[in-house]
């Protein structure tokens, strides 16, 4: 395989400057002052053995330099020595791996093999810092046998988890080696992630050598967003020669790309897209590409997207409609709401009138709301599209959307209401709201006055709500404050600053409330002790 070297001016320069830093990197500084000479059997005593019987030690860059230097004029041999030199520190074994993969890469392999056997499979974290120092240095001069060399030490538990990045590496490199290698090793595959900008130097290329691995390359999740990037881009320069290669590939390959494709070939050419999609076996996945071309047909042309999806789709309709009834509603509502009349009951058409009602709600709220409203309360579409809408509806029509809580709303609804109401209420009508609340049927009344309570500590406005409860009658004050007492204990937290909201909510209630949640925090008897002391203080 091919190999990706620097040019012979970039590499001393790149070697040099990493040496420096090395020094700096792999040794911090120590206490300011001369520096302990290495030991006199050392393989690097001599400048510091001889200077510290001078009196004068090397001092701490001078040592380091030296060092860098000695590293320099080595050979293959002498560093053998010093990776095995049991009196060095493991730094400074690594600046002598370092050079060691620089100039013999190939027999720092040989010597990491040697060292595993001698170890009898009991690897170190030596062994593999050696292995991760040669696959990365090398990788810069050979990327292929680089990679190579981390695939026959991937058992390494610090070679395997840098293995995607390795691989990723050769990608960007050497395209041609890297699909080589994944068809030579598949177990490299698992996990990989590929970027998303590695076909983008020649798309013709990359697309033949995806197609043509034998490892199932193309149904990695991870490429195929680089494939259809690739495709799309070989597509707009050589319309014939990407047609071409995609009827090249194997069916089960094709079936895998539809879908992605099938939106990208419509965008750029309808005409091809239709034609491709004329030649495909019926099967689900053809109905999924089918819906892809009505998205695209949709925006530019809707009624012949809906025509073109009568005419060949059958389990893809349902992806369609929705599609067109959304595009539709942006639109010409009109236009949509006939289009769910032409349908038959059933969860396709409840998904298109949810899309024309959140299509049109996104311009016009309350004619949308209006409409939706107008459905029979027993049409599932209906339904499907008040649960999609009703979180808004306070926010957009404050009115309608309490009157519908008060009047008509379910059980289930007015669960989904009653939050976004109260804190509409909150930040522009308050007295207001308890109003309203006092006029909704008994049902809901007690969960209104909770939520105003519990509102009211969220959005930091306790002293109004407490005003608020202050003018109620006193009899309802009792029975809310009995309510909240009930509902709040379940809330309670073991952190005291989780409860301190609650516990500053409740010492402004009116007294008439903090009397009756004393009588009802009493006949509690499962109350954590703490939480129990910090409730009677604040009812006090």
């Amino acid at each position: 395989m091919p190999s990706r070297r620097f040019s012979p001016y970039v590499a001393p320069a790149l070697a040099a400057v990493a040496g420096y830093f090395a020094v700096l990197d792999l040794w911090p500084p120590g206490p300011p002052g001369a520096l302990e000479p290495l030991p006199a059997n050392s393989i690097f005593q001599g400048k510091e053995a001889s200077a510290a019987a001078s009196g004068q030690p090397l001092n701490f860059l001078e040592r380091r330099l030296n060092l860098v230097d000695r590293l320099q004029t080595a050979g293959p041999a002498q560093l053998r020595e010093i990776l095995q030199d049991g009196l060095l520190e493991q730094r400074e074994k690594n600046l002598a791996a370092e050079r060691w993969a620089e100039i013999d890469p190939k027999g720092l392999l040989t010597f990491i093999r040697g060292k595993r056997q001698a170890g009898a499979g009991k690897d170190t974290a030596e062994t593999e810092g050696f292995a991760l120092i040669l696959i990365t240095t090398w990788l810069g001069r050979d990327a292929d046998a680089a990679v190579k060399a981390a695939a026959s030490l991937s058992d390494l538990l610090a070679v395997s988890s840098a293995w995607p990045a390795l691989l990723r590496t050769l990608f960007l490199t050497d395209p041609a080696s890297a699909f080589a290698l994944v068809d030579q090793e598949p177990n490299l595959l698992p996990g990989l992630e590929f970027e998303g900008t590695i076909w983008q130097e020649n798309p013709a290329q990359f697309l033949k050598w995806a197609s043509q691995t034998s490892t199932g390359i193309l149904e990695k999740r991870g490429m195929i967003h680089s494939v259809t990037s690739a495709f799309l881009a070989h597509l707009k320069a050589e319309p014939a020669a990407a047609t071409a290669w995609l009827k090249s590939l194997s069916e089960r390959q094709r079936r895998k790309l539809l879908v992605p494709l099938a939106r990208q070939i419509a965008e750029a050419d309808m005409g091809l897209a239709q034609a491709w999609f004329k030649e495909i076996p019926p099967s689900p996945t053809k109905e999924a590409a089918g819906a892809e071309i009505v998205r695209a047909l949709a925006d530019k042309n809707p009624a012949a997207a809906l025509e073109w999806m009568q005419d060949h789709l059958q389990s893809g309709k349902a992806e369609g409609f929705s599609y067109l009834a959304s595009v539709m509603a942006k639109k010409d509502v009109a236009s949509a709401r006939q289009l769910l009349d032409a349908m038959p009951p059933g969860s396709q058409r409840d998904r298109v009138l949810r899309s024309i009602a959140e299509g049109w709600a996104g311009r016009e709220f309350k004619p949308a709301m209006d409409w939706v409203l107008s459905l029979p309360t027993e049409d599932s579409g209906r339904q499907l599209a008040m649960r999609y809408l009703i979180g808004n509806w306070a926010q957009n029509d404050l009115g309608g959307a309490a009157a519908y809580l008060r009047d008509k709303a379910t059980p289930q609804e007015a669960g989904n209401m009653m939050d976004s109401v109260a804190r509409k209420f909150m930040k522009t009508d308050l007295q207001g709201g308890f109003l309203w609340a006092d006029s909704i049927r008994d049902t809901l009344k007690s969960e209104a006055y909770k939520t105003f309570f519990r509102t009211g500590m969220a959005e930091k406005k306790e002293p109004q709500v407490a005003a608020a409860f202050a003018k109620l009658p006193i009899d309802q004050q009792v029975n809310i404050a009995k309510e909240i007492m009930a509902s709040e204990l379940h809330f309670m937290n073991s952190d005291p600053l989780k409860n301190a909201p609650l516990l500053n909510a409740l010492k402004g209630l009116p007294e008439p409330m903090r009397i009756a949640a004393q009588e009802a925090l009493a006949e509690k008897q499962w109350i954590d002790e703490n939480n129990r002391n910090a409730l009677t203080n604040a009812l006090k």
